[in-house]
């Protein structure tokens, strides 16, 4: 009898504490201050096919590599993004039912986009965005004549706002770690809310650590961390097994990032665009957008193995456009609405899979024309190491566009890829 009643007890204890951690919510997560880099080398292979309606059918194999870099950087003042992206690569496609032909080609693009939120009150900012795109397309063919092509697209949005949007990562990567050492046997205690905060608190000031020498760094962080468990005696040093589950748990998940909070922007959107379609013959394209945007947005981390986000914008202004091979020019009003929403689910530290759906309609105002689309994009990753990541994508996309000058179009279009991410740092 006394046998049975320690068992109960225990069984009670262990499963209160294993309870703590399962019911304990990462969206209550805040903190003050988090600095995050991250820069990656991504190889991919992709196949696209597009068909439609009184339009151009085609096919378009795909080869490159895209080089990403980021930066966040949070405090209670201030909220920083910035996200840059060179893609070189390799294409070749045609369709032989018309004179559309693509021919073996290379091509290059660089992208950057800034934001910048200065906090006037806790719930209360000013947002300076910004970015800018260039796109150059040697020596490449179309409808049997060889043409150079540049495109280049700056564009400015000061906006207010209200509300404020976080970094939970940490607080997953702590809950992630406490479940793997249970799953391991080597979890040694009752665990607390508190107890999961304080352990996301320290996961956050290990991981905002910076040495020039990367091997430094994680065996700071990994003393770092395996000292304080050890200390707070979430585990004993006797245990073995315990290191090498911490080291595990500790090192995946470095690169997924995951959001709390809901924010409301308003302010303007200044876009500037320019196209050549061939250097010699200056056969080019200029536009000049100005408006008013609005745009609301939700993250929501429903627990630690879901994310759901929202996206919604409603954009207004002036358009100033000058086609390729015409002397006309137009000066146009639109409207545009955008929503975008992204659900998201954590198999494991290994694998995840994200399912985004994005939606559009613009109408311009002269030339009677408006377009819609809407496109799936799902994701599933898997990581063999840390630092190493397989990706599957689909694209799948519907649109319809029409005006005054053009008959009726209607299009799908289809694309698969697979890729592969190694994270520098």
């Amino acid at each position: 009898m006394q046998k049975s009643l320690s068992f109960l007890v225990l069984l009670f204890i262990f499963s209160n504490g294993y309870s703590q951690i399962e019911s304990y919510d990462i969206s209550d997560y805040l903190f003050p201050d988090v600095n995050r880099k991250a820069l990656q080398l991504n190889p991919f292979l992709d196949f696209t096919s597009s068909n439609s309606r009184n339009f151009i059918d085609y096919d378009v194999f795909d080869i490159g590599t895209d080089i990403f870099g980021s930066e966040l950087d949070y405090n209670r003042k201030r909220q920083l993004d910035l996200f840059y992206q060179l893609n070189l690569g390799y294409t070749s496609g045609q369709n032989p039912q018309t004179t559309f032909n693509y021919q073996d080609e290379f091509y290059a693009a660089a992208q950057v986009n800034i934001a910048n939120r200065l906090f006037l009150k806790p719930r209360r900012f000013f947002e300076l965005a910004g970015g800018g795109r260039f796109a150059f397309d040697p020596d490449y063919t179309f409808a049997g004549e060889n043409r150079d092509e540049v495109d280049i697209n700056v564009s400015i949005a000061p906006k207010i706002g209200f509300g404020r949007t976080e970094i939970i990562t940490d607080a997953w990567h702590a809950v992630t770690i406490l479940e793997e050492l249970q799953k391991g046997g080597v979890l040694d205690k009752e665990i607390s809310h508190e107890e999961i905060t304080a352990l996301a608190d320290e996961l956050r000031r290990l991981k905002n650590y910076r040495n020039v020498d990367f091997r430094l760094e994680d065996l700071y962080e990994l003393e770092s961390l395996a000292r304080y468990m050890v200390e707070n005696k979430f585990s004993t040093p006797e245990q073995y097994k315990f290191f090498a589950l911490l080291n595990d748990a500790y090192r995946f998940e470095a690169f997924e990032r995951r959001f709390q909070g809901t924010t409301f922007k308003v302010g303007l959107n200044a876009n500037l665009s320019y196209f050549d379609n061939d250097f010699i013959t200056k056969r080019t394209q200029t536009s000049r957008t100005y408006g008013l945007i609005a745009e609301y947005e939700n993250r929501n981390a429903i627990n630690n193995d879901w994310q759901f986000d929202q996206i919604y914008a409603v954009q207004a202004g002036r358009l100033y456009f000058s086609p390729i091979d015409t002397e006309q020019f137009f000066d146009d009003y639109f409207v545009q609405l955008n929503a975008t929403l992204s659900l998201g689910y954590f198999f494991s530290q290994r694998t995840n899979i994200r399912i985004p759906l994005f939606a559009s309609y613009r109408k311009q105002d002269s030339l009677e024309s408006y377009n819609y689309s809407i496109s799936l994009n799902p994701t599933l990753v898997y990581y063999v190491s840390p630092q190493l990541r397989f990706s599957a994508r689909g694209r799948f996309n519907l649109a319809q566009t029409s005006n005054v000058n053009v008959t009726l179009i209607d299009y799908q279009f289809a694309s698969l890829s697979a890729g592969m991410s190694y994270f520098f740092y």
